[in-house]
């Protein structure tokens, strides 16, 4: 009447007498507008929230209670090397036979509800090279709110931890270096603070004291 399209479903009865003569055609209508609408307005978030998924710089997958994945988006693919095809549908490729019970504990308790921040675990890529991933795995949920899987997002932070590695050996080195010189050799902060100090000075002036993180005043008196 007013010009807006509408969506219909239409059903039709047949009427017939005792005789299975035709009387008469009963029709009816459902207006199905606002359903439609609400499946297209699902349909256009659902392939917003896909894309910006599929989009994400971090791998994000999801496996069902099986263990089996169920979806690999692109930044898993780097990640971990398998492409789509190969990794849907199999368990996790990238988990090694001595990390296997360690997934699935990690599956088991977020299968009973539990979502985990701050996961840091040793995977494989496709091409047999050790990675360290960090992240975090949640309950993945039905319409009823039925857990039907679990969820994870990780970032591949193996680099970093090389940093960290190189950074620790350097500074024992160091350390080592320094605590070889002869000399008495100390380093405070702005406060007077021992921030460090090689073995020369500690055989010279500590006497047994531990003087890091201490003033000259915090372990003598001041009248001294």
């Amino acid at each position: 009447k007013d010009g807006q399209e509408r969506w219909l479903r239409r059903s039709i009865e047949v009427v017939r007498d005792a005789a299975g003569a035709l009387l008469v055609l009963v029709g009816a209508f459902v207006d199905l507008t606002e359903e439609r609408e609400s499946d297209r307005a699902l349909r256009q978030m659902n392939g917003f929230l896909r894309a910006i998924v599929e989009t994400s710089p971090i791998a994000i997958y999801a496996t069902d209670e099986d263990g089996r994945i169920t979806f690999w988006n692109s930044a898993s693919e780097r990640t971990f090397g398998y492409p789509r095809e190969v990794a849907i549908g199999r368990l996790a490729p990238f988990v090694p036979a001595d990390k296997r019970d360690e997934s699935d504990a990690i599956d088991a308790r977020v299968l009973d509800g539990e979502v985990i921040d701050g996961l840091e675990v040793e995977r494989f890529r496709a091409d047999g090279s050790a990675i360290v991933i960090r992240g975090s795995a949640a309950p993945l949920r039905d319409a009823e709110d039925h857990i039907v899987g679990v969820l994870v997002a990780c970032v591949d932070v193996t680099e970093a931890h090389r940093a960290v590695d190189v950074l620790e050996r350097h500074l024992h080195f160091t350390r080592a270096l320094v605590d070889a010189i002869p000399n008495p050799i100390y380093y405070k902060d702005r406060e007077g603070r021992y921030l460090l100090h090689n073995r020369a000075w500690a055989e010279l002036f500590s006497g047994g004291e531990n003087w890091l993180g201490k003033t000259v005043w915090d372990v003598y008196p001041p009248e001294i």
